[in-house]
């Protein structure tokens, strides 16, 4: 109770998970060279789902990811809560959406296991069109091309039990839109200049409809994107790397 405590934010280590098309070019490139280079981190990323799963995913087409830890609190079932509303987002003829699930579950929590099997169940139907895949090898590996080639970084837990969401982090240096409930990093920052915020109640309705009549609009629409793609990258290249956290370490808490 007599001690102090100082809260510092993780960073993320940028050469490692920066992709370098990102790295090496200032943000105030052209909207139009934003989007190419996330095309091509996308079409690395779907060669390498093409090889592990088969399925063929469109680099045109808004991808949605969620990757992490398969655990109970994360709610990795939550995007398939409603499988009709699912359904008709990912089949909409002028505003589709495919997703990328990846995770790992502990191997005596049945429950999570069971949700994982669900998703793998429903992904593998011939109404989901190849648009929906589970990648089962979840690894470092894995993760640096998720983060650089997906469009949206969906991030569901319960509130306030994240503890920071560095994967959103590494996601929003490749021009990744955070698409999150405000916990962790997220709820330090203005949101609605790199993404959407999804409330505590009522979660997965207003995912559904911030996809369908905001997300999609945008993705598909001309230039807004491309303008939270820039302020997402700026933000973390400034405030959420390990330079800037160690940084904090030396004057916070060490007075160096």
């Amino acid at each position: 109770p007599e001690s102090t405590l100082t809260a510092i934010t993780n960073g993320v280590y940028r050469k490692r998970w920066h992709a370098k098309d990102f790295y090496s070019r200032p943000v105030m490139v052209s909207d139009e060279e934003l989007r190419n280079i996330k095309r091509k981190l996308k079409i690395e990323l779907f060669d390498y789902v093409k090889r592990v799963s088969g399925k063929a995913f469109n680099p045109d087409i808004c991808t949605l990811v969620w990757a992490r830890r398969f655990a109970g609190y994360k709610r990795p079932g939550l995007l398939f809560s409603d499988l009709e509303r699912l359904m008709a987002l990912i089949s909409n003829p002028n505003t589709p959406l495919q997703c990328i699930i990846s995770g790992k579950p502990h191997e005596k929590d049945a429950a999570v296991k069971a949700i994982r099997d669900n998703i793998i169940a429903f992904s593998d139907t011939s109404e989901v069109k190849g648009r929906i895949v589970y990648l089962p090898d979840y690894s470092t590996a894995s993760a640096l091309k998720l983060v650089q080639g997906a469009d949206i970084w969906l991030n569901t837990p319960e509130l306030g039990m994240e503890a920071c969401g560095t994967s959103g982090m590494k996601a929003g240096l490749n021009g990744t839109l955070q698409f999150s409930i405000p916990d962790g990093w997220v709820a330090e920052i203005p949101l609605e200049s790199c993404g959407w915020v999804l409330p505590e109640k009522n979660t997965s309705e207003v995912l559904y409809d911030l996809l369908e009549y905001e997300i999609l609009p945008c993705f598909y629409g001309a230039g807004y994107w491309a303008t939270k793609m820039r302020s997402t990258i700026e933000l973390v290249e400034k405030e959420y790397t390990t330079e800037r956290m160690l940084h904090d370490y030396q004057e916070r808490l060490y007075n160096l």
